[in-house]
């Protein structure tokens, strides 16, 4: 077997454990399945200890909005922005130590120390 169809063959087992993942667990909770945030339940659980409990904190921006909360679709907005930062963060840098690999693999294939390369930094 050659090496592309090797990485042909792992890329399309690591695909269908992708999607297995995604499936599996919304055919098998079905309707039963709820949910939530974990701001909620926690808000749910403390209520059902003590009943008269108050926040003592909120959010700055949650006064803004007519009821105290977020609405979804920004809440939503703001959690991808969120992921898209990090995800943007983590592969810019994963780019990078890729990229700094090849090079000093490329300057010592071509004859130049770099051990001499970085003093001159």
């Amino acid at each position: 077997m050659s090496k592309t169809n090797k990485n042909r063959t792992v890329i399309i087992v690591l695909l269908l454990l992708c999607v297995a993942i995604a499936v599996i667990p919304v055919i098998t909770l079905g309707q039963t399945a709820a949910f939530g945030g974990s701001d909620d339940a926690a808000g749910d659980l403390i209520t059902s200890i003590d009943e008269t409990y108050t926040p003592w904190f909120s959010a700055p921006f949650e006064r803004i909005f007519a009821d105290g909360e977020i609405p979804g679709e920004i809440e939503s907005l703001l959690f991808c922005l969120q992921a898209a930062l990090g995800s943007g963060l983590f592969f810019f840098i994963l780019g990078r130590l890729t990229m700094r690999t090849k090079m000093r693999k490329a300057l010592v294939e071509n004859g130049i120390d770099i051990e001499k390369a970085e003093s001159v930094k």
